[in-house]
C-alpha cells in the first residue's frame, strides 16, 4: 500500500514537473520599482519597450475593471511615446469604469462585436494605423486560453502585443481576496488558474522587500511571445 502511495506521488509530481517545465519562464523587464504617480509607470513602460515597440502596430492593454490608476497607467504610456509610436486608434471597452480617464476613438465590445472588430483591425494593419485597445486584462494577457486575444491570433495570424495589468497581493493573507486566485485541476473551473498562479508567484517574491506606504508599487516581467505582465498597486499607508 505503502508502494502504491509512492508511486503515485512521484507520478504526480513528474506530471507537475512536466507541466511548469513546459510554461515558459518569465524575463523580467522592470523590476519592483515604487512611483509617486501611476503615469510614471506607463512613461517608464513606455521607456523600456521603446525598441519592442516600434513593429507593434497592434497592441492590447489590460487593466482590472475599477481600478482608475491602472487606466492611468496606460495613459501615461499613451501620451508618453514618440510621435513615430503614437497608436492614432485607441480603441476601449465600454463596460469599463472611468473609461474617459483616457482619450479614446472608438468603444467596442470584444465579446459581442467581434467581427466588427476583426474587421476595423484588418483595415488599420493594411492602411499602415497604429491601433491600441483597452480591455479587461482576462482579455488581453495571451497566456489565458480561449479569451479574445487567442481568438484574434487564431483566426486571423494577427500578432499583436500585450501588456496586462493586474493587483497583486503584498502578503499570504491577502492571497485569500486576490481576483485571479491559483486554482488548478478541478478547482479552476473559469479557466484562469494557471495565470492566477503565475500571479501569485511573482507576488510573493516581492513579500520580503521593504514597501514605501503611500507610493505606488510596479513591477513588469515578459511572461511569453509579445505577451507582458504588470503588478501595479498602491502601497497602503499604515
Amino acid at each position: 500500500m505503502y508502494g502504491t502511495f509512492l508511486g503515485i506521488l512521484v507520478c504526480a509530481g513528474l506530471a507537475l514537473t512536466i507541466y511548469f517545465g513546459l510554461q515558459p519562464k518569465p524575463v523580467p523587464k522592470i523590476k519592483a520599482s515604487f512611483l509617486t504617480q501611476p503615469e510614471r509607470l506607463g512613461e517608464a513602460i513606455a521607456q523600456r519597450l521603446w525598441q519592442e515597440l516600434r513593429p507593434a502596430t497592434i497592441i492590447f492593454l489590460g487593466v482590472e475593471p475599477g481600478k482608475m490608476d491602472h487606466l492611468k497607467v496606460w495613459k501615461g504610456f499613451l501620451e508618453s511615446l514618440p510621435p513615430e509610436q503614437k497608436y492614432s486608434q485607441v480603441v476601449i471597452d465600454p463596460r469599463l469604469p472611468d473609461k474617459n480617464i483616457i482619450s479614446f476613438t472608438e468603444e467596442i465590445d470584444l465579446q459581442k462585436e467581434a467581427d466588427r472588430f476583426k474587421e476595423g483591425l484588418k483595415i488599420a494593419l493594411k492602411n499602415n494605423i497604429r491601433v491600441a485597445v483597452i480591455v479587461p486584462s482576462i482579455y488581453s494577457s495571451q497566456s489565458i486560453p480561449d479569451n479574445p486575444i487567442h481568438r484574434l491570433k487564431v483566426e486571423t495570424q494577427f500578432l499583436p502585443m500585450s501588456l496586462s495589468i493586474v493587483h497583486p497581493s503584498l502578503s499570504r493573507e491577502e492571497e485569500a481576496d486576490v481576483l485571479y486566485p491559483c486554482t488548478t485541476g478541478d478547482g479552476d473551473n473559469i479557466g484562469l488558474g494557471s495565470w492566477g498562479c503565475l500571479i501569485q508567484t511573482k507576488s510573493r517574491s516581492l513579500y520580503r522587500k521593504k514597501m514605501q506606504p503611500g507610493k505606488y508599487l510596479g513591477v513588469m516581467d515578459l511572461i511569453g511571445e509579445l505577451d507582458y505582465l504588470v503588478l501595479f498597486r498602491e502601497i497602503p499607508k499604515s
